[in-house]
């Protein structure tokens, strides 16, 4: 009889085993449930930073980059803490710099024992999906979490009270790419692209480190988990690379031109996402929405353009799925994560809602219906298995931070801060505003830093400044997302532009480039799905007109100008150019729209309704047509 009873409790053992398997696969599939029920291992719990909260209970806000770098202890904090993010942990410890980048893609492995769906490829990061913003958001907290931590550890090495202090307080920063900066100075910081080597404090003195924010070192690479070439031969993340050889080197100094260039394009797509994009299903996420001609743009969109352009001729950025190893990544997806939370403040009462999804991820299959329930996956919330979901990330304070925009508490304060950051070099203009700042930037011999510098001091408006109402005009941009296979642009001018297109992104008649974000060649491809995006026409229309080219408030004198000066061409990656009627799906138009000005500086201007004008780009290769929905 013990026998037999030892041989049954050892059967039951064996199938509890299987069981717990079966359960463990079970968290990895695509279904809604929002815990597991059985697991082998406890999970990660993002939980955010909690810690710092003011006597009101308001945490911390993250700051600016140049702003976090005049508090000299918690810069010191943050550059230390990512050098240790980076290279004290190994590389298959699940809160590694490595694994924590690898989350979005490469290496295509599962975290925190969230297993892929059968059959699916690709990251966990959901693009052209309802699900973009909000699945950032754990992940920027897990990442802040763990640096945070490392700040703590840090910290007490220097047993002073102002570093402790610091580090209580300690936030992730964000790069502002859309804000003006002052004469003389980059949009895009020193400290990012300026040396591999920085100076810092440290408890025995100052001492010259690696810069964490220049590039990331892969120690060791691997060729087997990274097997894109070059991606296999890089040792370190580049940006806009000089070759595709093993000892390219990144053109930072092209970057800071070309961010310098992009800068009047960046702040008016972003004041345009808040002022005029009520609701989230459009503010979300590039997947087109058809007869919507006033909501090409989104959040996502706008996102795509830095990665586009610090992933110039095949840089890391470039790519989805080995963007979020280069440093840049975290700074730039923090802005976006505020940029949203600005948005939720104008516009507190849309949110997420149930929707097809026509691009999977490793845990999403295509087609599947998403909403405010759908888990947030890999991310658990708690150490009992439970993901986040887009419901329970919306509100930043619970998630452990704010920003500064919105700690005036009103709808009308964070307007205020917003005009204030983004109104003039986005072309707004506050209603009867005087006219003695007028100037014109037609010196066609001034060198581009200087160039730069009058584009960016260029009036809201050369029309009548008495009148209460002036027109927006938009480059509305449709395109199948696996167009080429992977990640492009398309180019739009206003006027002639020199014939070789590695000069384009500095041409004088550039408007702005649009970037398609995707992921590299070998993953699945689906050219049914179709994507937005948009570049402003206005301030470069308001710049001719006080060249005397045009008159702006006549329309047909505009469309007239538009269809013999706008001009769009596409390249890849590579810069090589492709022929604008081999792009798959490609349709460029123009709309216009009446816009109220704002009465004050805590308001906003008033949309009118969108107008599409097919006869601009009719005929043209690439163009939107008569007949072609819009």
């Amino acid at each position: 009889m013990s026998l037999f009873r030892s041989l049954y409790f050892s059967f039951l053992l064996i199938c509890l085993g299987w069981l717990t398997g079966v359960c463990d696969a079970v968290v990895g599939d695509e279904h809604h449930s929002n815990r597991a029920i059985i697991r082998k291992r406890a999970t990660f719990a993002v939980t955010g930073v909690q810690s710092g909260r003011g006597s009101n209970g308001v945490p911390p806000p993250r700051l600016e980059l140049r702003k976090l770098r005049e508090n000299n202890a918690q810069w010191n904090l943050y550059l230390l803490a990512l050098n240790e993010f980076y290279y004290d942990k190994k590389p298959t410890d699940k809160t590694s710099y490595y694994q924590v980048s690898g989350i979005h893609g490469r290496p295509f492995t599962t975290w925190d024992n969230v297993a892929f769906g059968k059959g699916l490829d690709g990251g966990y990061c959901p693009h052209s999906s309802t699900l973009f913003p909000t699945w950032h958001r754990p992940y920027l907290a897990l990442y802040e979490q763990i640096l945070f931590d490392l700040v703590q550890t840090i910290a007490a090495t220097f047993h002073s009270a102002e570093y402790t202090q610091a580090a209580r307080t300690f936030r992730i920063p964000y790069w502002d790419w859309a804000a003006d900066v002052p004469a003389g100075k980059h949009v895009l910081p020193d400290t990012i692209s300026g040396s591999p080597f920085i100076q810092i404090n440290v408890p025995s003195g100052s001492q010259v480190i690696n810069n964490p924010l220049f590039r990331y070192h892969f120690k060791p690479l691997d060729p087997n988990a990274l097997t894109d070439p070059p991606f296999n031969i890089w040792h370190y993340t580049l940006r806009y690379p000089d070759s595709q050889e093993g000892d390219a080197q990144s053109q930072n100094s092209l970057i800071v031109d070309q961010v310098d260039q992009s800068q009047d394009s960046y702040s008016q797509r972003f004041m345009n996402l808040l002022e005029a994009y009520p609701l989230y299903k459009n503010f979300s996420n590039k997947a087109w929405f058809p007869n919507s001609a006033g909501s090409y743009d989104s959040l996502e969109s706008l996102h795509d353009q830095i990665h586009g352009l610090f992933g110039t001729n095949g840089g890391h950025m470039a790519y989805l799925e080995y963007s979020a190893f280069d440093p840049v990544f975290w700074l730039h997806h923090a802005n976006v994560d505020r940029l949203f939370a600005c948005w939720q403040a104008i516009h507190p009462n849309s949110y997420i809602e149930s929707a097809k999804t026509e691009s999977g991820t490793a845990t999403i299959r295509s087609g599947n219906i998403l909403d405010g329930n759908t888990p947030l996956k890999p991310f658990h919330k708690d150490a009992g298995g439970a993901f986040w979901t887009s419901s329970s990330v919306r509100d930043v304070n619970a998630m452990g931070y704010t920003y500064p925009e919105l700690q005036g508490g009103s709808v009308a304060s964070v307007k205020k801060a917003l005009n204030k950051l983004y109104g003039t070099s986005s072309g707004r203009t506050i209603k009867r505003r005087s006219q003695t700042n007028r100037m014109m930037d037609s010196i066609e011999t001034l060198s581009k830093s200087i160039r730069t510098a009058f584009r960016r001091s260029v009036p809201s408006t050369y029309e009548d400044d008495a009148n209460d109402t002036y027109t927006e005009w938009i480059a509305n941009l449709r395109v199948a997302q696996d167009a080429l296979g992977s990640t492009f642009y398309i180019y739009i001018f206003l006027g002639d532009f020199k014939p070789d297109a590695a000069c384009w992104s500095f041409d004088p008649n550039l408007v702005g480039v649009h970037t398609v974000f995707n992921s590299s060649p070998d993953l699945t491809k689906r050219h049914n799905l179709v994507v937005t995006g948009t570049i402003p026409l206005t301030k470069s229309l308001r710049r001719h007109a006080a060249e005397g080219k045009l008159n702006l408030q006549d329309e047909k004198a505009v469309k007239d100008y538009l269809k013999a000066n706008l001009h769009w061409r596409v390249t890849n990656t590579g810069v090589t150019v492709v022929p604008r009627d081999q792009v798959f799906h490609l349709k460029v138009s123009v709309v216009s729209c009446p816009v109220k000005k704002a009465e004050s500086n805590d308001e906003f201007p008033i949309w009118g309704e969108f107008k599409v004008h097919q006869d601009i780009t009719d005929g043209r290769p690439g163009g939107l047509t008569y007949g072609d929905a819009v």
